[in-house]
């Protein structure tokens, strides 16, 4: 793109213009160098008028010295001279992501957002760099807890379901499991295995939940304290105790059971606050329920520079800001698929007739918003959280019935193409078909066959 083009554009994430050379180039290199990329104009004001620089080689390298020597790690930005209309001269200087982030101007750290330059807070910092090494905070050895501290009847838990999943046996004891997944390195204990398999409750783990009233009248509360894969159902239990089931007329004989919310939704919502949060700051999960909302309050923004309705649109899939209790999550079938999560939200919501989901996304924090049905929707009968005696089944729980009624010899992947759903998720809803007495499993995995309960 021509250089008079440039400028009629203006400036962008990626492009700044100064008047001269200072100080506040360098700042905006080392944005772009922890960002990903740009170029300064030098020679340009603010709005675009060329008032073009008076310069030469020994200048441009004292400019290049100057750079160098105010950064760290030293950026080596590529720099040239263009005339333009008018035969005024302006300094372009562009420089690339940097591999290994963040890099520094005289100890400060800065980043690009849009079409400013801000100071990177001290948790940007550090993911930054462990983003640049390829790592992330909970593959790091745990200073304060050891073998002792974790439940070995646990990983067998998390083997078993495992097998479940890839319909095959891990012969491995659990600690050769561990040191196979990276969860234990050099025979210490990771972070991240730490709170996937806790024996003992941990502040590390908090999640605070909360059934309001109002803003002030809390009507009960749980603090749980537990192993990450156990905070899922726990925290999911809590919620639809305290959300109602109704029952709609669709037009058919029979009334549909619907909950004030989509339950898959909300379950992608927990699991994302529970995989996704920053366990390094001292902010705990809180989850607040009210009669007409939801709202999930986490620690950790969203991480590669991404926006939310990036996500959304498909554009962009976020990153796992814990990548070891990630890809545990994804082997016990809980996460199907990395980067996902909000985009499926928004759409259960859309496919339930209820408004968009409100996120609120900081560098540091993020905050979800979810809304029930409106108040003017006719509902013929609603069961409040007080009638749990009853069996419940979801929408796609009564799908697998029927298609085991069709076929009591099914296949978890023959289910999984004709629901089109992930195998994971066929696993765990025929997990609480299971465990509700709903079906059973008659003889073997591979030669049985699937009953139901009448």
């Amino acid at each position: 793109m021509e250089v008079a083009q440039i400028i009629a554009l203006g400036e962008n994430e990626k492009i700044e213009f100064k008047e001269s050379f200072s100080k506040e180039v360098v700042i905006s290199l080392v944005s772009f160098a922890n960002f990903h990329g740009g170029t300064v104009y030098v020679g340009i004001t603010n709005n675009g008028k060329v008032k073009g620089v008076s310069i030469n080689q020994e200048t441009v390298q004292q400019y290049i010295n100057e750079m160098r020597n105010s950064t760290q790690p030293v950026i080596v930005p590529e720099v040239s001279i263009e005339e333009v209309a008018g035969g005024k001269k302006i300094l372009i200087i562009s420089i690339s992501e940097y591999p290994i982030k963040p890099v520094s101007y005289k100890g400060r750290y800065y980043i690009r957002r849009k079409n400013s330059n801000h100071v990177m807070s001290v948790d940007e910092v550090i993911n930054s760099r462990l983003q640049s090494m390829n790592t992330s905070w909970d593959c790091y050895h745990d200073p304060y807890h050891g073998m002792k501290d974790i439940s070995f009847e646990k990983v067998t838990e998390f083997i078993n379901r495992i097998n479940a999943i890839r319909g095959k046996k891990i012969e491995d004891d659990p600690k050769t499991i561990l040191r196979k997944f990276e969860l234990i390195r050099e025979e210490k204990l990771t972070l991240g295995c730490f709170l996937m398999f806790m024996k003992d409750p941990s502040i590390v783990s908090t999640i605070e939940l909360g059934r309001f009233q109002t803003d002030t009248i809390i009507k009960d509360a749980l603090t749980l304290r537990t192993d990450l894969f156990s905070e899922v159902d726990q925290v999911l239990e809590f919620i639809t105790k305290h959300i109602n089931k109704r029952y709609v007329f669709t037009g058919s004989v029979m009334r549909e059971e619907r909950w004030d919310y989509p339950l898959e939704a909300l379950r992608e919502l927990v699991v994302n606050a529970i995989v996704h949060r920053d366990y390094s700051s001292p902010v705990d999960t809180v989850i607040k329920i009210y009669d007409n909302r939801i709202e999930f309050f986490n620690s950790g923004g969203l991480q590669g520079d991404i926006s939310v309705d990036e996500i959304i649109n498909g554009k962009l899939s976020s990153k796992p800001r814990n990548k070891l209790i990630a890809a545990m999550f994804k082997d016990a079938g809980i996460i199907e698929k990395y980067g996902s999560g909000i985009k499926r939200v928004v759409e259960e919501f859309r496919k339930y007739g209820l408004p968009d989901p409100v996120f609120k996304v900081s560098p540091n924090d993020f905050h979800v918003t979810v809304f029930t049905f409106p108040e003017n929707e006719t509902v013929n009968e609603t069961v409040n959280e007080t009638v749990n005696e009853t069996v419940k089944l979801s929408k796609i729980q009564k799908e697998i019935i029927k298609e085991i009624k069709n076929n009591e010899e099914i296949t978890y992947e023959e289910l999984a193409e004709k629901l089109k759903k992930g195998r994971a998720t066929i696993h765990r809803h025929i997990q609480d078909l299971i465990k509700k007495g709903t079906i059973k499993r008659v003889g073997s995995a591979k030669s049985g066959y699937w009953k139901i309960n009448e």
